[in-house]
């Protein structure tokens, strides 16, 4: 029988450590296991049950805390609704009740409950570029030019008579000029023989004081014609756009605001010597609060449009999304700029906005 010879084993390097078969002998006890199927393979029930619980109160904490950031930043859109807010609606002028007394007092009423309505009128604005002003002017001097004066009216007594006989005497010494008019009617040879009969029998088959009433009767309903014509219950949501724009610009324009509220809190590094404000000309415009307070107009239009009949209108989402983003942006420049001071505030108070507006990540 041949002897056996081992073979040679290969010199070259192994690619694996070598595993050894049986266990390797470890005085280490069970709670002080290295790895982690060791620790939990001796772990005690009660212990995992426990653990198990405060997972699920930690979670369900984490759950409360965030409805609760969620409702404190409030709503990105809308924010709190503020009487200034909702008088975007109609366009006109909040009015302070006992429960709000100023247009800076923050509610969470409807929109609907105490807006004001379309027929009030408290505000100077009117639609087709009127003022109250412009439109009494114009009809005080419209009164002033249909009413004839008092010399010029002819009296209802003998004298009177005696004029009217005087004047059948003299028709047949006027024939000659007035058959040189008659016929016409245009505005180049207008009908004065007709203008003149239609004049004597408004003025003398009448008393003066019935040709007053008259009068009055006329300018009374021309005057109500005028005020509903320029009423802004009959204008569109452009009309209401232009007259908000309006509004904010002189709510928040800083030729106004300026007057009123205080400075900006200095910065630390601040050495005191900064250089004077030049004197502002003009109405205010362009200032990062009026370009918020009118995009805040436009995008409650178009939140208002999209709940109620542009449900499947996806541009407008779109531009409705653009918009709240463009806002955010502006509140988070200004409010750096201005330190969180007066005018950031009363921004803030006054539109309702709230830290979803323009905190942190806003999504739609």
């Amino acid at each position: 029988m041949p002897p056996r010879i081992p073979a040679f084993q290969c010199l070259r390097a192994q690619s694996a450590n070598p595993s050894s078969v049986t266990r390797s002998f470890s005085s280490t006890p069970c709670q002080h296991a290295s790895t982690v199927a060791q620790r939990k393979r001796h772990r005690d029930p009660w212990a995992i049950a426990q653990a198990k619980a405060k997972k699920a109160a930690n979670l369900s904490r984490q759950e409360v805390l965030k409805k609760e950031r969620a409702s404190s930043l409030g709503d990105p859109i809308r924010g709190t609704t503020t009487p200034f807010v909702r008088s975007f609606d109609t366009a006109l002028a909040p009015e302070p009740s006992p429960d709000t007394p100023s247009a800076h007092a923050r509610t969470d009423q409807s929109p609907s409950e105490d807006a004001p309505g379309a027929k009030t009128d408290r505000d100077e604005h009117l639609n087709f570029y009127l003022t109250k002003d412009e439109l009494t002017r114009g009809i005080g001097r419209s009164q002033w030019l249909s009413s004839p004066l008092p010399s010029e009216e002819p009296e209802q007594s003998a004298q009177g008579a005696a004029a009217n006989a005087q004047r059948s005497e003299d028709s047949a010494l006027d024939g000659g000029i007035r058959s040189l008019f008659e016929g016409g009617g245009t505005a180049q040879s207008p009908d004065w023989v007709k203008g003149q009969s239609m004049l004597d029998d408004y003025t003398t088959n009448t008393t003066p004081e019935e040709r007053r009433k008259k009068q009055e009767q006329e300018h009374e309903n021309a005057q109500e014609a005028l005020r509903r014509i320029s009423s802004l219950s009959l204008g569109s949501s452009k009309d209401r756009l232009r007259l908000n724009k309006q509004r904010c610009v002189d709510v928040f324009g800083r030729h106004n605001t300026d007057l009123t509220l205080p400075q900006k809190p200095r910065s630390l590094d601040s050495t005191g010597n900064e250089e004077e404000k030049e004197i502002r000309a003009g109405p205010d415009t362009g200032s990062s609060e009026v370009q918020i307070a009118i995009l805040t107009a436009k995008i409650r239009s178009l939140a208002d449009f999209l709940e109620t009949r542009g449900t499947t209108d996806k541009v407008n989402k779109r531009n409705l999304r653009l918009l709240v983003h463009r806002r955010a942006k502006l509140l988070k420049y200004l409010r750096k700029k201005e330190r969180g001071g007066p005018r950031w505030q009363n921004l803030v108070e006054t539109l309702g906005l709230t830290d979803g507006t323009w905190k942190g990540e806003i999504s739609l």
